[in-house]
C-alpha cells in the first residue's frame, strides 16, 4: 500500500472496511476493499481471493473498475474505482427519508439486489457481493 494515501474510511462490512486512497503516482482518487485474511474460515478466505481474481476479469461499463489486487501485513486489498456521488440507498434516503426498505420505495425490486450495491457513478454494480 505504499503507493497509496488513505484519506477516509468509507463504510465496512462483516469481513472487511472500503477505504478512499489517493494514488500517489497521480493522486487519482480509488477505493480500496481491505479484508483480514487471518481470522476468517478457509471458505471465507477462498471466497475472498476468488473474489479478487473474478474482479480482476470482468470489464464492463455497469461494474466498477477494477486496478489491482495485493496483500498488506496480512490484509487483502483490492483496489476499485471510487464513486463519488454515493449508492443507491444513499440517494433513496434522500428522496424518501421514512422508506424503510427498497419494497416500500421503488415497489418490487428484485430481492437479490442491494441498494448499496448500487454506486451513482455510471450506474454501476461493485462487486455483486460475491
Amino acid at each position: 500500500m505504499e503507493q497509496y494515501t488513505e484519506v477516509q474510511k468509507l463504510g465496512s462490512g462483516s469481513f472487511g472496511v472500503a477505504v478512499l486512497v489517493k494514488r500517489k503516482a497521480d493522486g487519482k482518487m480509488l477505493v480500496s476493499k481491505r479484508m483480514r485474511l487471518c481470522g476468517m474460515s478457509n471458505k471465507e478466505r477462498e471466497d475472498a481471493l476468488n473474489e479478487a481474481r473474478l474482479l480482476s476479469k470482468i470489464q464492463h461499463l455497469y461494474v466498477t473498475h477494477y486496478y489491482e489486487s495485493l496483500f498488506d501485513k496480512g490484509v487483502l486489498c483490492i483496489i476499485m474505482e471510487f464513486a463519488p456521488n454515493g449508492d443507491l440507498g444513499g440517494r433513496l434516503r434522500c428522496v424518501t427519508p421514512h422508506a424503510h426498505t427498497h419494497t416500500q420505495i421503488a415497489g418490487r425490486v428484485f430481492e437479490s439486489l442491494k441498494i448499496k450495491r448500487v454506486f451513482f457513478e455510471h450506474m454501476r454494480l461493485p462487486d455483486h457481493g460475491v
